[in-house]
């Protein structure tokens, strides 16, 4: 099985497409680029191209992003309680865009997933979801036109010791 690297960054602008009531993100451009090189005397001698300063809002639920148990369960810990060894390691890509949009991805669909690929869900494997979503972020659609994990899938991947997983949409969960 050969391994291969996946970009899973969203590009995050003022108009991104965002989860309903969330925030757009505010970027405010002070100095660009050639303005800072210029501005410090670099561009003098040859360097025309440096650092930006920019003034960023961002909420905690904008682009790619890490959810915790906080959501679901009082008192546990965000994202700054999820130890940084779960955060990387091997990984595994599991592909359900043949779902239809709004399904809900089963325990079976997670089985019959990896037995397409001939791979084994071992502990601390992160596992992400590939709806097809990623492909049209940029679209209002991308709030609704995608599959979701179903609670029985996610305990699926618990119960085999996986402690990080993602996914190409904008929820988790199948879409509301």
């Amino acid at each position: 099985m050969g391994r291969r690297v996946i970009d899973l960054s969203m590009p995050v602008h003022n108009d991104m497409v965002v989860f309903p009531r969330v925030t757009r993100p505010t970027l405010l451009m002070y100095e660009d680029w050639e303005g800072f090189a210029s501005g410090i005397g670099a561009a003098e001698h040859g360097v025309t191209s440096l650092t930006a300063h920019y003034l960023t809002i961002l909420g905690d639920h904008v682009g790619t992003h890490i959810d915790a148990l906080k959501h679901l369960v009082e008192g546990k810990p965000g994202p700054e309680g999820i130890p940084l060894e779960y955060c990387y390691g091997d990984g595994v890509l599991l592909d359900f865009r043949h779902k239809e949009n709004g399904a809900g991805i089963s325990a079976a669909d997670m089985e019959e997933a990896v037995r397409r690929i001939d791979y084994e869900i071992k502990p601390l494997d992160l596992v992400l979801i590939w709806t097809g979503a990623g492909s049209y972020i940029e679209e209002e659609r991308y709030l609704s036109e995608h599959s979701g994990m179903t609670r029985e899938a996610t305990l699926w991947l618990i119960e085999r010791g996986v402690k990080v997983m993602g996914i190409d949409a904008v929820t988790f969960d199948p879409p509301v």
